[in-house]
């Protein structure tokens, strides 16, 4: 047995968590459903002993971020195993088994989480049932794993299984493939927030059985058919000054600007579902109409250090402006400001604080 390397896996499986104590999230996490294939000859150079078919298995894993470049995941699942001759002591002839096999695993991720492509590197400690055999062994390896816009998430790895036992089982090599969704804190799919009473007057209509519907705000549009019966619109907009986004939370509104809030989990600062669908819309007003500017707000909740909260915000307006400018949106036209943990807009629902705010500006 490599002492040294063992020693190495339980060291950074055990004792990276605490660097990141500080900055732990509370983030859900994610589950991810896998196929993987394992590799018994690695170690096995005779022909006489080697296993005449591949090993196939499944296996589900859950996720959980314990820093910004840090993950830890909890794996169980099962092989169709073909061992070799001499893997499992006593067995000098071979043997088809189910291996059962339970890991915990901490990966030191290469970017930030938002990246489109992250490489990492694994080590932790795995248990495993190899036919009438059982073992602990320290799995060591790398991957990558592949973010899209959706939040779906492709991980692929590949890991030296290193026995902890050589009476029970030799070293093997471990390749999987895992397909996930980011499940980003504890926010909803659909928000829903307790608006200001200017922000609901603007965005409700007027009770259709009152009779004949005034126009409050003199835009032409009856209460009744108008989105923002307090501010003058359009008829092409609803009612609404600017093109009304369908499921956004809106927490201001005025003849000449609108703001839109996008959310982030615990700690994090890449974009998700509900966030795509907003920017895009954002995005198609904006290059409809050459008149209009945004400025990007970011913000922290009330729970982490006053320099950890500044930065989260830079991180989390600075992502928010990337997607603008990766659809050709000028510049000159953006501009970010990032907060911290001041102007809370919720004191007991956290993740409402988590936020970028995005007002789009006619001038």
């Amino acid at each position: 047995m490599n002492f040294t390397r063992t020693l190495a896996a339980l060291g950074l499986c055990f004792c990276m968590p605490a660097l990141y104590a500080q900055e732990a999230p509370v983030d859900k996490g994610m589950f991810s459903f896998g196929v993987s294939m394992s590799d018994y000859n690695f170690q096995n150079h005779s022909k006489y002993a080697t296993a005449s078919k591949p090993s196939f298995g499944v296996q589900l894993t859950y996720w959980k971020p314990l820093g910004s470049h840090i993950d830890f995941s909890g794996n169980l699942g099962f092989v169709l195993s073909n061992l070799p001759a001499g893997f499992v002591k006593s067995d000098s002839i071979g043997q088809a088994a189910v291996t059962l096999h339970s890991d915990a695993l901490i990966h030191l991720k290469a970017f930030a989480p938002n990246a489109r492509v992250n490489p990492f590197i694994t080590a932790g400690i795995g248990w495993g049932s190899f036919g009438y055999q059982e073992a602990f062994y320290a799995p060591l390896g790398a991957g990558v794993a592949f973010r899209f816009n959706s939040g779906s998430i492709i991980i692929l790895q590949g890991q030296m299984r290193e026995s902890l036992s050589r009476k029970a089982t030799d070293n093997f090599m471990f390749y999987s493939l895992s397909f996930g969704h980011d499940i980003a804190g504890t926010r909803k799919k659909k928000h829903k927030s307790n608006k200001d009473e200017v922000v609901k007057n603007a965005l409700s209509s007027a009770d259709k059985n009152l009779g004949p519907s005034p126009d409050s705000d003199g835009d032409g549009i009856p209460d009744k058919d108008d989105q923002c019966p307090q501010i003058k619109g359009s008829k092409e907009n609803k009612g609404c000054p600017f093109p009304p986004i369908e499921g956004a939370d809106v927490i201001a509104m005025s003849a000449d600007s609108v703001t839109y809030t996008i959310y982030f989990g615990y700690d994090r600062s890449e974009l998700v579902g509900y966030d795509f669908g907003v920017l895009n819309r954002i995005m198609q007003i904006v290059k409809a109409d050459k008149t209009l500017s945004i400025h990007i707000g970011g913000y922290a909740d009330m729970q982490g250090t006053q320099a950890r909260n500044l930065q989260i915000s830079a991180d989390r307006a600075k992502v928010t402006l990337d997607y603008f400018l990766s659809y050709n949106i000028s510049a000159s036209r953006i501009t970010t400001s990032s907060y911290g943990s001041n102007n809370p807009i919720d004191n007991v629902k956290q993740w409402r604080n988590r936020r970028a705010e995005v007002t789009i500006i006619r001038h």
